[in-house]
């Protein structure tokens, strides 16, 4: 059933102004929602009056449409949405509420989808305490309330769509509330509440309170530089991947090429390497950047100077359980109490004195000890098999076409030397740029949009742009390729 997600950004607000816009958790706040959606598997598309907004949507490839805003009603905001886009069911999340559980949108479709109700809603139950209507409500024990007053919070709403459209409304008395529970529930309207939420964001823990969806698989790949088996189609098929430090290792494509999580120990041998050594480019991509306290000033520095914002220490609680390990080692720490629900993975030389050497910083008495408990209760695998030279490794495998296209692509953008490419320049109505063309695959030159080559001949090039979508671009007179005016 064609479902969207209608995600009603405006781009004023009196009480907090600009707050769509701003950066909440390293990212502007509208678009939590827009990935929320995404990872519920549903189509966002982003309702506004901004051109600022209108922008971004263009740059995260998200799917615009332009509102004449009208503050009275959000039915006001669905009815333009609707009136463009087709579909039966729609969900609204506004992006006042960054903070939603994975999955829960999901269970309130299918309880819409099979016919139970026309509308849901996500709400906060209330225990009846306090004055209605000139008289006190009593407070009873917890356990003796039957009835309860279900608040929306405005984090969620699905709704169908012959159900607004012959109504005019978003909830009825069949509309059924999802409990939602706190921090979930919190909503940005006010200067203070975004305040209170950011510093939320600041702190160290905050990744916990964040509704990651729960990974069934995640693997920790260590910094080994290179192997001689392929393990690229069973590191890009988990959930999360973790690298280390350098992560040299994605130069090959033998371990895939995703990093969701970093972990970096930043000290002197660190900076030693060049940039190009270290992966800046790639590194500065990593979601989730998590460097080592051991050398704190050292890293504040690093970040300043490599204007890396989107990083955080260690938590205390894994710094505590590993100050003495390898980085690996605390990457595993970190994997363990961040998913403690999922299957862990590594791709690494588990003999400890192997990958710390005779280093007085770490204490192999700590660590393996604690590997070899993960990797003895089946908590921890390890898929590395390169000494085993007649395992038939059920991991290993020869790059697909598809894991083909996307280490060219990655290896255009990054390490270009590598390959041989040619340069043309291209022209569009938000940037201008030189674009970078291998076999099928392209690249821009200064910045990283990457996109699969679908049709070219002498006067025009078609591009499927991995982050939003076709367009073809003409040669003109001045051997610029220009985009193409939509039909």
């Amino acid at each position: 059933m064609k479902t969207i997600a209608i995600i009603p950004a405006k781009g004023q607000s009196l009480r907090c102004p600009d707050k769509n816009i701003r950066l909440f958790a390293g990212r502007p706040l509208f678009l939590h929602s827009v990935q929320y959606a995404r990872n519920e598997g549903i189509e966002p598309i982003v309702s506004t009056d901004s051109e600022a907004i209108m922008a971004l949507c263009r740059e995260h490839g998200v799917r615009v449409v332009c509102e004449t805003v009208d503050d009275s009603t959000m039915a006001n905001c669905v009815r333009q949405v609707l009136k463009q886009v087709p579909c039966e069911y729609f969900v609204i999340l506004q992006p006042t509420s960054p903070l939603r559980h994975p999955g829960l949108l999901t269970s309130m479709l299918q309880e819409c989808w099979s016919g139970k109700c026309e509308s849901a809603y996500t709400a906060q139950p209330i225990k009846p305490i306090g004055h209605w209507n000139g008289h006190f409500l009593r407070a009873y024990r917890e356990q003796d309330v039957k009835q309860k007053f279900m608040f929306f919070d405005g984090n969620i709403l699905v709704g169908k769509r012959t159900f607004f459209e012959r109504s005019e409304e978003l909830f009825n008395d069949d509309s059924v509330p999802f409990p939602h529970d706190f921090p979930a529930n919190l909503q940005i309207d006010t200067e203070e509440e975004f305040a209170a939420l950011e510093q939320l964001a600041l702190h160290g823990d905050f990744f916990r309170l964040l509704p990651v969806c729960k990974p069934r698989r995640v693997c920790i790949v260590s910094n080994r530089p290179c192997f001689t088996r392929n393990y690229s189609a069973f590191v890009d098929s988990c959930d999360v991947v973790i690298r280390i430090s350098k992560m040299c290792n994605i130069d090959t494509g033998l371990s895939g090429f995703r990093t969701d999580m970093a972990v970096v120990a930043c000290w002197q041998g660190y900076l030693a390497f060049s940039r190009k050594e270290r992966h800046m480019d790639a590194l500065l991509q990593v979601p989730f950047l998590f460097f080592d306290p051991e050398s704190m000033g050292l890293t504040q520095k690093f970040c300043e100077d490599e204007q890396i914002s989107r990083w955080s220490f260690l938590p205390p609680a894994v710094e505590k359980k590993s100050y003495h390990f390898s980085t690996f080692g605390k990457a595993v720490v970190l994997a363990d109490w961040l998913f403690p629900d999922s299957e862990l993975y590594c791709l690494a030389d588990l003999d400890v004195s192997m990958r710390t050497g005779n280093s007085p910083k770490h204490t192999q008495s700590q660590e393996k000890p604690f590997i070899d408990r993960l990797l003895n209760s089946g908590r921890l695998t390890n898929i590395l098999e390169d000494n085993r030279a007649n395992a038939d490794c059920q991991y290993s495998t020869q790059l697909s076409p598809a894991h083909r296209e996307m280490a060219d692509k990655w290896l255009l953008c990054h390490n270009p030397t590598s390959m041989d490419y040619r340069l043309i320049r291209m022209r569009h109505p938000q940037w201008n740029d030189d674009v970078r063309l291998a076999s099928n695959v392209a690249c821009r030159a200064h910045r990283a949009d990457t996109a699969s080559v679908v049709q070219e001949s002498d006067t025009s090039i078609t591009l499927k742009w991995d982050r939003w979508g076709i367009e073809t671009f003409n040669l003109n007179a001045e051997g610029v390729y220009e985009l193409a005016p939509t039909a």
